[in-house]
């Protein structure tokens, strides 16, 4: 009896601690809130001499841009012992005879392909950016010589440092990797003051700098408009084509500086030579920034611009809306 007593003993208690070791028996569950870590991609692009891959570009691309695709077809050759095929797109032409995309492209500056816009989207005319899309490797820039700036970038960091062509023409061939993880050093992005520039409804670099061909005073103007391409490039990053009224046939977007053909005669005449005027409207089709001055009033004007659009420390948005008037005009 006494067997059974502790035999029953040990039984009860033991049922009693099944449920603690239930409770204690916790399983981390996820965490919707956290963000899981980014996947290092790697692509291998050249596999021992051989590739799939194809380089695309823009057939309008520039005289820098068709250099350096050469540059990087013979480093591929030269460094790698690979041949890759160089194909053009056709950004604007949709009747043109163009191979279908493929997933393997290495995208040269502004292709028609989405991945290009994406990676180039934020870029001004000095900055530039690789980066993988999928399988694609995007070298991208904001001018054309900042995408020949990428692909030497591109050429040095990886093809050259993974060929070596003392050994090609001995026969030997070579592999080429590039990881994600990698790109981030392979990219220059500048800062400027503005991150966002509009005129009414369209981006500063949709506006033509027009200066008058004829004009009393039309090397002043010309000077003055220099100095504001200058300076909307330092803030903005953005390089603007200027003009004289005479050599323009058709332009939407305008930034008038002095008495234009295009400029109000009546406004013009009406202003004295210590006065500066300076506005924005919208047109049916566009946009027209107005900057009038006198003889006497050209750092009137350069002061009252710069109280407009002044340069910040830290990047920000600048936007000019439609009826917008600034004038010591009396």
């Amino acid at each position: 009896m006494k067997t059974i007593r502790i035999l029953s003993l040990m039984l009860a208690l033991l049922m009693l601690a099944i449920p603690f070791v239930a409770c204690d028996d916790t399983t981390d569950e996820p965490n919707p809130d956290e963000t899981p870590a980014a996947t290092d991609v790697e692509l291998e692009v050249v596999k021992k001499g051989d590739t799939k891959y194809v380089v695309v570009y823009d057939y309008m691309a520039g005289s820098k841009t068709r250099e350096n695709v050469l540059n990087l077809v013979d480093a591929f050759k030269n460094y790698l012992g690979c041949d890759i095929e160089v194909r053009e797109c056709f950004s604007d032409r949709e009747d043109a005879d163009e191979k279908d995309p493929i997933a393997k492209e290495i995208l040269i500056g502004n292709t028609n392909r989405p991945e290009s816009a994406e990676v180039a989207k934020n870029l001004k005319v000095g900055d530039y950016a690789i980066e993988i899309i999928g399988e694609k490797i995007i070298i991208a820039g904001g001018s054309d010589e900042a995408i020949a700036t990428a692909i030497n970038r591109f050429n040095t960091g990886f093809v050259y440092e993974q060929g070596n062509r003392f050994e090609v023409p001995k026969g030997a061939v070579f592999s080429l990797t590039v990881k994600s993880s990698d790109l981030g050093e392979y990219a220059a992005q500048s800062k400027y003051s503005y991150d966002k520039v509009t005129l009414g409804d369209a981006r500063i670099d949709s506006y033509l700098i027009t200066i008058p061909a004829e004009s009393a005073m039309a090397d002043v103007y010309t000077t003055f408009g220099q100095e504001f391409q200058d300076y909307i490039y330092r803030q903005c990053g953005y390089t603007l084509t200027m003009k004289r009224d005479a050599q323009i046939v058709k332009a939407d977007y305008k930034i008038l500086i002095g008495d234009t053909t295009y400029t109000d005669a009546a406004k013009a005449a009406a202003l004295e030579d210590d006065e500066y005027y300076i506005s924005f409207e919208k047109t049916e089709n566009g946009g027209v920034l107005t900057i009038l001055f006198g003889r006497d009033a050209y750092d009137a004007a350069w002061t009252a611009y710069k109280d407009i659009m002044p340069s910040s420390a830290t990047p920000i948005d600048f936007h000019l809306s439609d009826g917008f008037v600034k004038t010591n005009m009396q």
